[in-house]
Parts: C-alpha cells; sequence; structure tokens
C-alpha cells in the first residue's frame, strides 16, 4: 500500500519534474560557455552554486490555480563535482533529454518531495520539490545532477519535512480564506456540465472542482481528479444547485474535508420525485480530458435494504455515482456491472462547460 501511493504521488510530480528540466535546460542554452564551465568550477566545493531559473510573468500559482499543470515558480540546477568537466552542450543534452522524458526512469522515495531520474548513459538526477518561504503557495525544485548529492547541508532533511509540514498547513488556509471572499462560480477553474431531467431519470450536475494547493505531503488521491456531482430529482433541488455555486463561500470550510460539493439538497434522502426509476443508470459526457464521463445509478430498494453500507455510501441514500475517463469506458463498466442495468445517455438538454474569466 506504502508503494502504491508513492507511485501515484511520484506521477503527480512527473510532468512537474520534466517541466523543471526544460526551465532550467532554457538557462544553460542561453549562457556561453565560459559561463557555463566557471559555474560548474564554483560548485565543485560550494553546494550553494546553482543555474537558477526564476519565473517572471504569469505566476505558476495562477495557472495552476485557473487549472493548468502543477509548474514551479523557481528551479534551481547544482552539479556534483565528479562531472565539473561537461561542456555547455552536454549539460544542456542532458537537461533536453530529461525534459523530454522519453526513456526516463522516474523513482520515488521515501521522502515524499524527493525523486530520482535515470536515463541509459546520462547522469543520475536526484529532485526535491519545496515550498518558497516567501509564499507556500509557490513551489521550488532543486535538481542536482550526478552522484554527489550535498543537499542535506544546505538543508537537512528535518528541516525540510517541517517546512512542508508548515508550509502545507499555511497554503491550505491560505486557499480556504481566499475562496470563502468568493462564489464557488466565479473561480477561475470552475466549469460545470448540467443534465436536465429526463423521464424516468434524475438530473446530473457535475462540476470542475477547484485545484487544492499542491504539496507532496497530502494523499495523492487529493490531486488525481477534479471532479464532484450532485445529483437533483425536480427543477426545484436544480435551482438550489444554481444558488449554492454563486453563494460566496457556501463550499469552503477551514475544518476538512475544505471542500464540501454539498447543495441544501443533497443532504435530504432521495424519494424518486416525478417517477425516477430504480435500476438505471444515466451516463453523461463531459468535456474533460481525466474524467470524460460521469455516471449515476438509482440503487434498487431491495440492494439498498440488503446492503445498507451501499445506503450510507451513496448519494442522498439513493444514487450511486461512477467517473470514467470517456464514455466507452463508462458503457463498459456497466455492462459488467452485477444485475440487469438499463443505461441511458444523457441527452445534454442543459449543457454548460464553461470557465470563468
Amino acid at each position: 500500500m506504502l508503494e502504491k501511493e508513492r507511485g501515484r504521488r511520484l506521477a503527480l510530480m512527473e510532468p512537474l519534474i520534466c517541466d523543471a528540466f526544460g526551465k532550467v535546460a532554457k538557462v544553460v542554452f542561453d549562457l556561453v560557455e565560459g559561463d557555463v564551465h566557471e559555474a560548474l568550477v564554483k560548485m565543485e566545493t560550494d553546494a550553494t552554486e546553482c543555474f537558477i531559473w526564476e519565473g517572471s510573468g504569469v505566476r505558476a500559482w495562477d495557472r495552476y490555480e485557473a487549472g493548468g499543470p502543477i509548474e514551479a515558480e523557481d528551479v534551481e540546477l547544482n552539479v556534483s563535482p565528479e562531472l565539473s568537466w561537461m561542456t555547455r552542450e552536454q549539460l544542456f543534452a542532458v537537461l533536453k533529454m530529461y525534459h523530454q522524458g522519453d526513456g526516463v526512469q522516474f523513482v520515488a522515495t521515501s521522502d515524499p518531495w524527493k525523486a530520482f531520474t535515470r536515463a541509459s548513459e546520462a547522469p543520475t538526477a536526484t529532485l526535491y520539490v519545496m515550498p518558497k518561504v516567501a509564499d507556500p503557495l509557490d513551489l521550488l525544485v532543486r535538481i542536482v545532477l550526478g552522484k554527489q548529492d550535498r543537499t542535506s547541508t544546505i538543508v537537512p532533511k528535518a528541516a525540510l519535512a517541517l517546512a512542508w509540514q508548515e508550509a502545507t498547513g499555511i497554503a491550505m488556509r491560505s486557499w480556504v480564506k481566499t475562496n470563502q471572499h468568493r462564489p464557488l462560480s466565479d473561480h477561475p477553474a470552475f466549469e460545470s456540465v448540467v443534465q436536465r431531467l429526463q423521464p424516468g431519470l434524475p438530473g446530473l450536475y457535475v462540476i470542475r472542482t477547484p485545484p487544492v494547493p499542491f504539496s507532496p505531503i497530502l494523499p495523492a488521491a487529493t490531486y488525481e481528479h477534479r471532479a464532484a456531482v450532485a445529483v437533483f430529482e425536480t427543477p426545484e433541488e436544480y435551482e438550489e444547485c444554481e444558488k449554492f455555486y454563486a453563494e460566496t463561500g457556501a463550499a469552503f470550510f477551514e475544518a476538512t474535508p475544505n471542500f464540501r460539493n454539498r447543495p441544501p439538497f443533497s443532504y435530504r434522502p432521495a424519494s424518486l420525485a416525478g417517477g425516477i426509476e430504480e435500476g438505471q443508470a444515466l451516463i453523461v459526457q463531459t468535456p474533460w480530458p481525466d474524467i470524460g464521463a460521469v455516471s449515476v445509478y438509482a440503487m434498487p430498494t431491495a440492494i439498498l435494504m440488503a446492503q445498507p453500507d451501499l445506503k450510507a455510501a451513496g448519494f442522498r441514500e439513493r444514487y450511486g455515482v461512477q467517473f470514467d475517463k470517456d464514455m466507452a469506458a463508462a458503457t463498459a463498466f456497466w455492462q459488467r456491472f452485477p444485475g440487469k442495468v438499463t443505461t441511458k445517455l444523457g441527452r445534454t438538454e442543459h449543457p454548460r462547460a464553461r470557465r470563468a474569466g
């Protein structure tokens, strides 16, 4: 289980790591041979000497908050002494290879903020993802190319663990406070797909949830997909959804879970209003690459009576919700589902997928 969590966390960090290599490769590319040689010589005796890429223009956090990828605001590259002979072209070629990721092996470690990259005929690199002291919402990636990693002399392991613990708390409190002062529908990453009521079927309100500040010490599941659902049974409940998403700070709380997709009607048990039928699964398409289809299944009363755990876990004590990568995967899931399940495809009578701003 521990190894699985490490792998899931590393999968989240791989694009961040590749991007960091690309950023610092640009720095090396823009230098002349003499400057690269001078820096490498200094690094032989000084572990704080680095090639540094610093963000300018749009802040990495702002792109991430709007639904973009996790990126570093700053990147540092330190080259260990045994590689001080490298030319500018050789160093650039290694960084470019790791940036592209082809044939690269990513290795997780017991420290959630630390990883290795390996590739054939290339020096191993050690990666550290760190919170920036000035603002814990911003990330700093430190790359050490080569065998002699002297990072612990600069930032001891215990200090980095404490830094991440403190930064995570500060970042989450800042994230909650900011979002408590605006409607969810005004968040730059908010998107929604609404499936209106059909005969015999409930309505489905699917939203793209705001990205949580990245921290390697939080569970990987926090970041693996950003979709949440509300299942409504009447036009009035649909209006409750609209009001909830437009209400300032309604979905954000200081206590965990910090984000809660709970429109008022969701606290009321399902009544199968308007002739909603048991045993049917509605499949609705979304425009999102990670969650391309969302299904809702009205669990039959007999199943709920036989398995109280399903009732407790179901949305409004009745509805099961399934997330899939695309419509084909969703259809295949219900074809394999025990018992005879009637599936209906959403007609998108009222589709809405938008990005604020």
